[in-house]
């Protein structure tokens, strides 16, 4: 405790920084063991009284709260939470659960856990909505194979929703937006409000939804110059001039045509 209390009095008193994440520095209580772990891997325990789970590594309590000083004891825990100690609560168990599909799993086989594992994403969500960083660059989504019979673990950023979830058309577009379509079967896992939350969890989290129309510069416009020049000598330009163009990513790949109006974009 006094070790960890003077690098907390270093990191607070003093401004001193320090990066122990590759350090196995924080003490910690394993079922009947001690251990040494990063700090990453340790836990404060839960303010109420819980089961955890035989694998969660919870700081050892005399390392930050036991002893007279106060000073000390302040100290210590404010080090151990500099470091990276977290405490065990609804969002760490998120955490933890998401952890399981840092590597896609090699089995292409669903079973309830990981239906019970999407509703728990979806309700924690829903609970709080600026949580939704937790799941991006997560591979717990599932998107269509290329022979449209299996699934594929995939990342929010890889997917795009259409029906049955939202009809957005997006699934005859992939040849622009090169992403994969929603497995469509996990509508039949979910009831009517998991499956609205669902929508719009996703959207949170990255899923493609819509073609987004960007602002381009003109002079990306292959006819930029002869538009232009077919003004003349007739047009004069002033401050107040306007020099506007939009465009999709990857729209020119696919030879689409693009006719912009004063407020209509058509394509075909």
């Amino acid at each position: 405790m006094r070790f960890y209390a003077l690098l907390g009095e270093a990191c607070d008193a003093h401004n001193k920084c320090m990066d122990a994440k590759d350090l196995r520095i924080v003490r910690v209580e394993a079922g009947q063991r001690l251990e040494h772990v990063l700090p990453q891997q340790a836990f404060f325990p839960p303010d109420q009284d819980t089961t955890l789970p035989g694998d969660i590594r919870v700081v050892k309590p005399s390392v930050y709260s036991t002893g007279r000083s106060e000073a000390q004891k302040k100290f210590a825990a404010s080090f151990l939470k500099h470091v990276g100690v977290r405490p065990f609560d609804a969002k760490a168990v998120i955490e933890l659960r998401l952890s399981a599909y840092d590597k896609p799993p090699k089995k292409l086989k669903l079973d309830r856990d990981y239906f019970k594992d999407l509703k728990q994403f979806i309700a924690s969500w829903a609970k709080n909505p600026n949580d939704a960083h937790l799941f991006q660059n997560r591979y717990f989504l599932l998107g269509k194979s290329n022979d449209e019979v299996l699934f594929c673990w995939c990342a929010a950023s890889d997917l795009c929703l259409d029906a049955p979830y939202l009809d957005t058309g997006l699934a005859a577009l992939t040849s622009i937006h090169k992403k994969r379509v929603l497995w469509p079967n996990c509508k039949n896992q979910l009831n009517e409000t998991q499956l609205k939350n669902f929508v719009e969890f996703l959207k949170a989290i990255g899923v493609l939804y819509g073609l987004s129309i960007e602002k381009v510069g003109i002079h990306s416009n292959p006819n930029s110059q002869k538009l232009l020049q077919s003004f003349g000598r007739r047009i004069r330009k002033t401050s107040s001039g306007i020099h506007e163009d939009y465009s999709i990513d990857g729209l020119a790949a696919c030879r689409i045509c693009v006719i912009s109006a004063a407020a209509d974009i058509c394509l075909w």
